[in-house]
């Protein structure tokens, strides 16, 4: 039996980890030419919500950040490329899988046959900007886009979105440019004290336990940005809008899910229906940390692990393969 993993990031490393451990055969086959997944192309001041300590896939826990502060996405990128390589991960890189494809026994992927495949492609691949953007005069950009403030030197700049990116993209702009923050709502931060590991506590036992928590986790520069009076959010104003320079929006992704048009399982909201990760209409296809919908956390380094572990035994089961303990 052969499982092909689509994705090399995060969520396709645990799957890996627990289909090695079931001593199934599989490809992990990512587009990127290199190991680190999205963590390669996240802005320069990007931080993990945990430590270390509670920022680690299934296996192998992360080593130290110095200082035992927020993590870096390089620190990250390194975490993934070595744990790739300590557990002999048969992953392909700058393979990127466009098609999909039932057949009598299982897919075609690009080609190649599988019994059963788990798809970990995420959403950094496809940014959602509205269609409001697209009226306006200046440069739009998104999270995606973002590297560091001297990007935009005498400008003056809008970042739209009250959740961490939005808030954490203000944070690194504040002081260095003109900026204007702007939220459908008022910000709702987090405790101080909450971090990404009891985010996945509560998310694991109470789903909507996190909404009522607030929105934006306090990492360090958020928190100091804030408490200096740099982080003002404003309401969403189409003359600001139009004033800018460059608007960066903030706004969220929608799951990558292109290479799986071809089984026609898609739903208007473009989302596959799953139980847990198993798309309810084609057993052997899972999806894995895409957000809260294929799992608890799973789109976290933290909450992917279990999920993983959850698909993978499915997968298994699937095969009528027994999984080694």
């Amino acid at each position: 039996m052969n499982v092909i993993v689509i994705g090399g990031g995060q969520a396709g490393l645990a799957a890996g980890y627990y289909l090695r451990r079931a001593g199934l055969d599989f490809t992990i086959l990512d587009a990127q030419p290199e190991p680190g997944g999205a963590w390669r192309h996240g802005w320069d001041s990007l931080r993990l919500f945990s430590p270390t300590r509670h920022s680690s896939l299934p296996g192998w826990p992360m080593p130290r950040f110095p200082g035992e502060g927020y993590p870096t996405p390089d620190h990250v990128v390194d975490y993934l490329a070595t744990y790739e390589k300590r557990y002999e991960l048969p992953v392909e890189h700058g393979v990127r899988v466009r098609s999909v494809l039932r057949t009598a026994d299982g897919f075609d992927v690009d080609g190649r046959h599988a019994d059963a495949v788990i798809s970990a492609t995420g959403t950094w691949w496809r940014p959602f900007i509205p269609a409001l953007a697209w009226r306006l005069p200046g440069r739009q950009l998104h999270t995606v886009d973002y590297r560091n403030p001297a990007q935009f030197t005498g400008q003056r700049v809008v970042v739209v979105g009250g959740g961490n990116s939005g808030a954490q993209i203000a944070a690194d702009l504040a002081g260095h440019v003109d900026l204007t923050w702007l939220t459908q709502r008022p910000p709702h931060y987090l405790p101080d004290e909450i971090d990404g590991k009891a985010l996945f506590d509560i998310a694991t036992h109470n789903p909507g336990g996190v909404a009522a928590l607030g929105d934006i986790v306090a990492v360090p520069p958020v928190r100091e940005a804030r408490d200096r009076g740099l982080l003002t959010a404003h309401p969403i104003d189409h003359d600001t809008l139009r004033s800018a320079d460059t608007v960066i929006w903030s706004t969220g992704f929608r799951p990558s899910l292109a290479h799986l048009a071809g089984l026609g399982l898609r739903a208007p909201d473009g989302r596959i229906p799953t139980t847990g990760t198993q798309a309810v209409d084609e057993p052997l296809l899972h999806l894995l940390g895409y957000g809260h919908w294929t799992g608890p956390a799973s789109a976290t380094l933290i909450g992917v692990g279990p999920t993983a572990r959850a698909a993978v035994a499915r997968v298994a089961d699937g095969l009528g393969v027994t999984v080694r303990r």
